[in-house]
């Protein structure tokens, strides 16, 4: 067994891995609680179906004892009529003498003696088709009740109409049979015995839905789909249909229940589904996943572009150092031939320790950058003077890099300016000038205005930047791939350094190819004011300052 692993796994694997496996278990959330989710609404759907069916089953208990009473009702009236020796016409029953009601509008009535057959009618004549179902009821013993007791009902169109018709016996004081009677009227004459059903039966648990039938819609047609009450439902409600209980089967009802009713005929109601909330799980888990990958990959990028600053910083800080040194020891040494020697050695380590401090200046002024701790103390300062006094100190360095630097004041001005910081952003930019122009070139330091800003350009002669390339080479460590493969020593920092400090003072910073080839870099300070032209030379003549 291993004492232990020399195997470590990189840190943005781990992370991926976590969130990946985060993301995973979310999903496995998700999907369990959408089928959950699913499995509540299938059972509740069941729940619907049984109470929608138990509903029917009330509807159709209901109207058979609500009916019979009002059919028993109408019946004995026609029947009591008819054994005093006169039908009443249908428009008598509510106002004639005697036995009389006032809830039966009727288009016919009519009598059938049972001995002898004979079929009286009042009101309106009776159709073909409606004469042979009443006349059916004496000769086919289908129709007529068993027990003598009861009554017929046929509801449909017939001859060309909707209609109702209803049969029973009309019997004597013992009872027995002797006359039938009924009527032939509109179906919608049943319309008051639904509507009285669907205000004072229960058709749901009352435990449950309370004494109203508000969350149901009941419907009644004929068998051959003619209203007789109420309207359809909407079709997502569920339903229930069939036809009512013998001797009202050509009746058929419609109970129709709204979805939202599951929330009350479920005990505790349906649960909240949790697939919005796990969705939304998900959806952050997955952004937190992108997001975090995104920060690592820049994290990575980051860690190497500072691993490869600092190999940078290293290299030119070690060459200049290591120049120090070696004419720092000749001198201690004595192993100098001449005075000019000396001389020389001693100009060396002069010109390498100003390589070092712009070196140093520019990884400070860096680090306060990033910090959000730099600060400007902007004076008035003659562009022209500072650039005169940069470009001589820079001389030593812009002669190590075999480049000449000159001076052109076409508008000599007066911007408030820090002026360590300008003096640091010409520094960069003639140092950027000298790493990557050509050999035996001629940089070219210009002092204008443009309105209300002081302009300072500066051109070189190597190839120029590339137009793909202009806005990038302002982000800190970014190198052309071109000076990055080259031996030119870079920190890829200076160009950065420009931006934040030109950018700090309100100004603009950009890039262009140079009118003689090569690279111009631009910068604009805004609160510029003329001034004369620098010493006698008139404007747009050049101050050469040799290097």
């Amino acid at each position: 067994m291993l004492s232990r692993l020399n195997f470590r796994l990189p840190r943005l694997t781990i992370v991926v891995s976590l969130l990946v496996l985060t993301l995973g278990v979310a999903a496995a959330l998700a999907w369990q609680a959408h089928q959950a989710a699913r499995s509540h609404e299938e059972a509740a759907r069941r729940v619907q179906f049984d109470y929608v069916a138990f509903a029917g089953w009330q509807l159709s208990r209901a109207a058979k004892v609500e009916l019979a009473s009002r059919f028993d009702k109408w019946l004995s009236v026609i029947g009591c009529g008819a054994s005093q020796g006169r039908l009443p016409h249908p428009a008598e029953l509510a106002t004639g003498p005697g036995c009389k009601c006032d809830d039966l509008s009727a288009r016919t009535l009519f009598h059938i003696d049972v001995r002898t057959g004979a079929l009286t009618t009042t009101g309106e004549p009776l159709g073909p088709e409606a004469r042979a179902w009443i006349l059916g009821t004496t000769t086919g013993a289908r129709r007529i009740p068993p027990s003598h007791r009861g009554h017929l009902l046929e509801v449909g169109r017939l001859d060309g109409a909707p209609s109702a018709i209803a049969a029973g016996h009309a019997h004597d004081r013992f009872g027995a049979p002797t006359s039938i009677v009924g009527f032939v009227a509109d179906p919608m004459v049943l319309a008051p015995a639904f509507l009285e059903i669907s205000k004072q039966s229960p058709l749901l648990p009352p435990t449950l839905a309370g004494k109203k039938n508000d969350l149901l819609n009941i419907s009644i047609a004929s068998h051959d789909g003619a209203p007789v009450f109420s309207a359809s439902a909407p079709a997502d409600w569920v339903r229930n249909e069939g036809p009512l209980e013998a001797p009202y089967e050509s009746l058929r009802y419609q109970v129709a229940l709204r979805p939202e009713a599951a929330q009350k005929l479920i005990i505790g109601g349906l649960p909240r589904s949790r697939v919005p909330l796990l969705l939304g799980l998900l959806a952050l888990t997955a952004g937190l996943l992108a997001v975090a990958i995104q920060q690592l990959r820049r994290e990575h990028d980051l860690t190497r572009l500072r691993g490869d600053f600092v190999a940078s910083v290293s290299h030119e800080l070690r060459t200049p150092l290591a120049q120090i040194r070696l004419f720092s020891e000749t001198l201690l040494l004595g192993r100098i031939r001449s005075e000019a020697e000396g001389r020389r050695s001693l100009e060396i380590i002069q010109q390498e320790s100003r390589r070092l401090t712009h070196l140093v200046e520019n990884v400070l002024y860096f680090s306060r950058s990033e910090r959000g701790t730099q600060h400007l103390s902007p004076v008035p300062t003659r562009l022209a003077r500072l650039a005169g006094e940069l470009i001589e100190a820079f001389a030593p360095l812009a002669r190590s890099g075999r480049s000449e630097v000159t001076l052109v004041v076409r508008d000599d001005v007066e911007v408030p300016v820090d002026g360590g910081a300008l003096r640091q952003i010409l520094l960069n930019l003639l140092d950027n000038a000298v790493k990557y122009g050509a050999p035996d070139q001629t940089i070219t330091v210009s002092i204008d205005r443009r309105d209300t800003f002081g302009a300072i350009a500066v051109d070189d002669q190597g190839p120029g930047v590339p137009a793909d390339a202009r806005e990038r080479i302002w982000r800190p460590y970014s190198r052309l791939e071109a000076a990055a493969t080259s031996a030119v020593a870079g920190t890829g920092i200076g160009l950065a350094v420009v931006h934040d400090l030109v950018t700090l003072h309100g100004g603009t910073v950009r890039v262009e190819d140079a009118p003689a080839g090569g690279a111009r870099f631009i910068v604009e300070l805004p609160g510029a004011a003329a001034l004369a032209a620098v010493g006698t030379e008139p404007a747009g003549s050049h101050s050469r300052v040799p290097a």
